[in-house]
């Protein structure tokens, strides 16, 4: 019985990590996006989407970290001090930043530029559009 009781406390002792996708408003009609085009936005780099149209990127508090360190592989301390550098010469303006889910799907559904990230099991795809998807802890990206 010690045999089975200890990987199962194991298995759910450790947090288990999920997909983090990128998403938009439902009438989004861009293509799935790039690593490169997602981390051109989000590090302020490009401004608009494949279709021209403003991009209106919006940070997770709560994936915040996670997301910047598997998309460009930096903590968000040197994130934090990027922008604090784009913000400071006037070229940029940060991602606004959100507290949660639903918060953030509500910002989606209410602007077609809107863009942003959750774990891909708290996305109802007939709410949301996804847009990319960066897989768990294994480096890779999907688009």
């Amino acid at each position: 019985m010690k045999f089975i009781i200890l990987p199962l406390l194991l298995l759910f002792s450790f947090p288990l990590s999920a997909d983090i996708v990128v998403i938009g408003h439902l009438q989004n009609t861009n293509p799935m996006m790039t690593a490169r085009e997602v981390q051109d936005i989000y590090m302020g780099r490009q401004r608009t989407l494949a279709d021209n149209s403003i991009a209106y990127p919006v940070d997770n508090k709560n994936l915040r970290n996670e997301f910047y360190t598997r998309l460009v592989n930096r903590p968000i301390e040197q994130v934090n001090a990027y922008w604090a550098r784009l913000k400071f010469s006037g070229q940029r303006t940060q991602p606004e930043i959100l507290l949660g889910t639903a918060e953030i799907i509500s910002k989606i559904r209410n602007n077609k530029n809107a863009i942003s990230y959750v774990n891909k099991q708290d996305v109802k795809e007939s709410e949301v559009r996804i847009l990319f998807i960066i897989k768990d802890h294994d480096g890779t990206h999907t688009n």
